[in-house]
């Protein structure tokens, strides 16, 4: 898979608002699969049913918008209300501003929302946050997604990630986890907090101790280009630095990873980095939002 883009990191500026409606979730037990395609940022989709029809969508824990999708198919949706123009800013802090709707109902697999809000996509957003483009043989015969679906949405389940073998799971039944490989008191159990990016953490590094965030959005891993000496980095593809660290959660060894620098908005403040695909590759994850609990093992 290619790991060349950077897409879907979004801070909403003005005020989003997600009227939900969503049946199967509240308490009880609840195992829902999401159909997971790698598109040709190599980042997750997975299909959202709007008006009848089935479009493909980043699943992006990075965004802090519900719905994100381009001009011509928000077009096609009939029954949107518009609601104004909202600003916000990409993960370099540049600022935009763009048309926002809420939909009537939006469908994942059995799960349904009501009243989303959803805000047309910037194209020059994404190519201002895009590192370099795919250059792998057969990336050009990958699907493309049209939007992306965020927090508002994915935080309103818990979620198994296992990259490894196409699993993103809304669940919390703990059998059927277990019978997937998902046993939690057998993986490292971390605290988070909600950042600016979403799911944020300390982890340990060459260069101290470090925040990142986790980001489904993210094709690759990012590490902030001012914590650098760039002059000791390996030159990667693209002429883009990498820096290499061996790094550590808790007691958990992650071994070496890879880092593309980058010039993360001064406004984000809480975090140095990002794990992206790279990351989520190699490890299976089972994320707790409701008790603000991550648990990981390696894959």
């Amino acid at each position: 898979m290619v790991k060349y883009f950077i897409k879907g990191f979004f801070i909403m500026v003005a005020a989003t608002i997600l009227g939900t409606s969503w049946y199967l979730l509240r308490e009880k037990k609840y195992h829902t699969p999401f159909s997971i395609e790698f598109g040709k940022a190599d980042t997750p989709c997975t299909y959202v049913e709007i008006e009848g029809n089935q479009l493909l969508l980043n699943i992006d824990l990075g965004s802090k918008l519900a719905l994100h999708l381009r001009k011509d198919l928000l077009d096609e949706i009939t029954k949107k209300k518009f609601q104004g123009m909202a600003s916000w800013k990409n993960v370099r802090g540049n600022q935009y501003k763009t048309p926002t709707y809420v939909v009537p109902r939006i469908t994942i697999g059995n799960l349904q929302f009501n009243d989303v809000v959803v805000q047309q996509e910037d194209e020059s957003s994404i190519a201002d946050q895009v590192i370099a483009k795919p250059t792998a043989t057969g990336s050009e015969n990958l699907p493309i997604d049209v939007g992306s679906i965020g927090r508002p949405i994915l935080t309103k389940f818990n979620l198994l990630l296992d990259y490894h073998h196409l699993h993103i799971i809304a669940t919390n039944d703990l059998k059927k986890m277990e019978n997937l490989g998902c046993v939690l008191h057998e993986m490292q159990k971390i605290p988070f907090q909600m950042g600016l990016l979403g799911i944020t953490f300390k982890m340990h590094t060459k260069l101290g101790i470090k925040s990142f965030c986790i980001d489904t959005g993210a094709s690759s891993n990012i590490i902030r280009s001012s914590l650098v000496n760039v002059q000791n980095c390996k030159i990667g593809n693209h002429n883009i630095p990498l820096f290499t660290s061996n790094c550590m959660i808790q007691d958990l060894d992650l071994g070496d990873l890879t880092f593309h620098t980058f010039d993360l908005a001064d406004q984000l403040t809480d975090i140095d980095g990002i794990l992206g695909t790279p990351f989520l590759d190699l490890h299976m994850l089972y994320i707790d939002f409701k008790n603000r609990v991550l648990y990981i093992k390696k894959s």
